[in-house]
């Protein structure tokens, strides 16, 4: 996972990707490789395939506030207000203590004229 994630870093994504696909071929029921595919597709402005990944992950580990979270923001850039809501009510469910979520929370209720 970490040789996916300094692929990434160097701006090679589409090596990262590859990398990230044979993770998930070998560990399938592990959420690393699912969570960094998402996190380099919605980079590259593809939201709804990196929202498909953070809802693989969230299922392989529900209890992850972070990656609701990373959810919440591919959601907001397709303009799924409700659906980020969803995300960031649920992370602050399982982490109250992170005042990001309260914020980014906010920012999308704004958005959505409330």
């Amino acid at each position: 996972n970490q040789i996916g994630i300094i692929l990434s870093t160097l701006g090679r994504d589409e090596d990262a990707l590859k990398y990230f696909n044979k993770v998930i071929q070998l560990k399938p029921s592990s959420p690393t490789g699912y969570i960094n595919k998402a996190i380099i597709l919605h980079n590259q402005e593809q939201y709804s395939e990196s929202i498909q990944y953070y809802d693989k992950a969230i299922e392989l580990d529900p209890d992850n506030s972070l990656t609701l979270a990373q959810k919440a923001f591919s959601e907001v850039q397709l303009g799924n207000y409700s659906n980020s809501i969803e995300c960031f009510n649920e992370a602050i469910r399982l982490n109250p203590e992170d005042l990001r979520y309260y914020a980014t929370r906010g920012e999308t209720y704004a958005r959505m004229g409330n």
